[in-house]
């Protein structure tokens, strides 16, 4: 008799507790999606809001299809380790030294855009989704394009747009050893972490862990002066003149981040 009052009961506890449990996946869900829905009508109705978001994404994106060229060219991670050499204990250099037009070694520029048109066409197949928001987007040609002349292809619009609608650099906090990212992945494989400034005063900012794999895969991550192995940052950098003062940003020195 006991045997059978225990057992609608044991039933009826766990029907509750199945129901108390799916009901939090839904609070939490719909708290979730509240916040997005929120971020996203700042994003919308502030325009100072936008543009650093904007920025950051950009930067991001440039770091990102970095790290993955990296891993992709023996020939471009060497260009880029000697640049890095070039700068000394600063480990910090314009990206036009490895993007500018005419630039002497091509190495990392030609794997950079083999790189930037797999996700500009979302082409890569190996995409596991860890990646910045949208996608390396280039802006339209300012004008149009006039009669008889060849367009522009979408990659000369974006190295064009990175390299003189703002002033970016690469800042490497923890220096670049490659015996270091060749030792930090299983089995030997190269890994590397990408990120661009928060834009603010924060200690941390969203990133992105790169292995070095047969399908070179990403997942994000956070990274702040505690993470270990190479990391490649995109940052502003500030100038007096011309369209890289970013007044309109709060950070006084934007070297700080990771220092």
């Amino acid at each position: 008799m006991k045997l059978k009052l225990k057992l609608p009961l044991i039933l009826l506890v766990l029907v509750f507790l199945y129901s108390c449990e799916t009901e939090e996946i839904q609070e939490q869900s719909s708290t979730i999606e509240s916040i997005k829905k929120k971020d996203s009508d700042i994003y919308k109705k502030d325009p100072n809001v936008r543009a650093e978001i904007d920025l950051e994404n950009r930067m991001q994106w440039i770091s990102y299809m970095t790290a993955q060229t990296l891993l992709r060219d023996d020939d471009a991670r060497q260009q880029f380790e000697n640049e890095v050499v070039n700068s000394g204990t600063y480990n910090a250099f314009h990206i036009k030294a490895l993007l500018k037009e005419n630039v002497q070694n091509a190495s990392f520029k030609n794997e950079f855009r083999d790189v930037f048109y797999l996700y500009y066409n979302e082409e890569d197949l190996c995409d596991t989704g860890g990646r910045p928001r949208g996608g390396p987007t280039p802006p339209s040609p300012i004008g149009g394009i006039p009669p008889g002349t060849i367009p522009p292809s979408p990659f000369e619009l974006y190295i064009d747009s990175i390299l003189h609608d703002d002033c970016f650099e690469f800042y490497l906090p923890n220096g670049y050893n490659p015996l270091v990212a060749v030792g930090g992945g299983s089995g030997g494989q190269i890994v590397l972490k990408s990120t661009a400034h928060p834009l603010n005063d924060d200690a941390h900012n969203d990133g992105y862990y790169h292995n070095g794999s047969y399908c070179y895969n990403a997942s994000e991550i956070s990274i702040n002066n505690n993470t270990f192995g190479i990391i490649i940052m995109v940052r502003p950098l500030r100038v007096t003149i011309g369209n890289c003062t970013y007044d309109d940003y709060s950070v006084n020195n934007f070297e700080d981040f990771l220092d």
